[in-house]
């Protein structure tokens, strides 16, 4: 019994800890990030309400990259809503090298809706030029939520 009500009070940190990892921020949400193509980003923050878990922008397979070519990319977006309405999601993002430089603009369109109480997966394809995915030390993104 005592080991049940240590694993619950446990369950219950780990679980405060989790909400505290996100930062309030205002909508629409903007900022930079280091990143490499292939890594997880977690944003870890909640936009009125709502939750954006993960970006990943990843190549089709285990591909090398050509500079030259236009490469097939896949954008990962998760976003958990918390609040009693729908809501539809604009996210953009910037690849940019480390100066900052914007390298290419990845619009994730149509704007996705996510349901009150639900967490949602999507993702949208692209093609970028290889020389951009290669020079990508960072990612400027924004977020909207459209009411």
């Amino acid at each position: 019994m005592a080991a049940a009500i240590v694993l619950l009070l446990a369950a219950a940190v780990s679980a405060t800890a989790q909400e505290r990892d996100f930062a309030q921020v205002a909508n629409p949400f903007q900022d930079g990030y280091p990143y490499q193509v292939g890594d997880d980003l977690e944003p870890n923050v909640e936009v009125d309400g709502v939750r954006w878990r993960l970006l990943r922008i990843t190549t089709k397979g285990d591909r090398d990259i050509e500079p030259d070519k236009n490469v097939p990319i896949t954008v990962g977006l998760e976003f958990e809503n918390l609040r009693d309405d729908a809501v539809t999601v604009l996210v953009i993002v910037l690849l940019e090298d480390d100066l900052g430089n914007g390298l290419d603009r990845l619009r994730c369109d149509p704007p996705f809706k996510v349901a009150p109480g639900n967490l949602k997966e999507l993702q949208y394809k692209f093609k970028v030029k290889g020389r951009n995915l290669l020079g990508t030390r960072s990612l400027y993104v924004f977020c909207e939520l459209q009411e």
